[in-house]
């Protein structure tokens, strides 16, 4: 069954609507502050402490080596989804037991990155519409070429992002065959409001 991680969550009450949702994955978005998503380490932690047992809980975050030393420290995640260059060496010693999941931006040379990507040691893509090197723009991208890339990493887990809602994840997954998919802004009334009604049902539509 295809997984399903609710991103930019900044509020306890869109936290909730996850948990009673049953989604697999929640993401806590630091150090993008033009992002209406982003949040504090505090603001973080608290929501981070909040989630059960078998959610797993998400850093969003650039490849920088003092950032991700600092959320490991402070935040304890179940993995980190990482933005920007490939900079695994310079923190790999610190990493263990995190899931690290590569974001990269849906691009002709996708598929090429991926694969450099898995063979230094990230264990999951993370295909993405971005702008200014963020996420959460709404908008989706070529969905053949994501399917091109998930058959070429199988059986390396593809996540795939971009645009997706109640309306079309339905027909994403149908023509991506994701291991997960990842939406945000398709679930919010507003830039950073999430709607409890949207979450359950994305996640009703992707899990049948």
């Amino acid at each position: 069954m295809v997984k399903v991680k609710v991103c930019g969550i900044k509020r306890f009450e869109d936290l909730k609507a996850c948990i009673e949702a049953e989604v697999d994955a929640v993401g806590f978005i630091l150090g993008f502050p033009q992002s209406p998503r982003n949040l504090s380490f505090e603001e973080a932690k608290d929501l981070l402490d909040k989630l059960p047992p078998f959610i797993s809980g998400v850093a969003v975050i650039r490849e920088e080596r003092d950032l991700i030393e600092k959320v490991i420290k402070n935040l304890n995640p179940d993995a980190l989804q990482l933005y920007g260059s490939f900079k695994i060496k310079e923190y790999k010693d610190m990493v263990r037991g995190l899931k690290l999941i590569k974001v990269l931006e849906a691009k002709e040379d996708s598929l090429e990155k991926a694969k450099v990507a898995l063979s230094l040691g990230y264990q999951a893509i993370l295909l993405d519409s971005l702008t200014h090197g963020m996420g959460g723009t709404g908008k989706i991208h070529d969905w053949n070429r994501s399917r091109r890339i998930r058959d070429e990493i199988y059986p390396h887990p593809f996540i795939l992002a971009g645009g997706l809602n109640k309306d079309n994840v339905l027909e994403a997954i149908e023509k991506v065959k994701p291991y997960a998919v990842d939406a945000s802004s398709g679930l919010e009334v507003k830039r950073g409001i999430k709607d409890p009604e949207l979450i359950k049902e994305f996640v009703r539509v992707v899990k049948g």
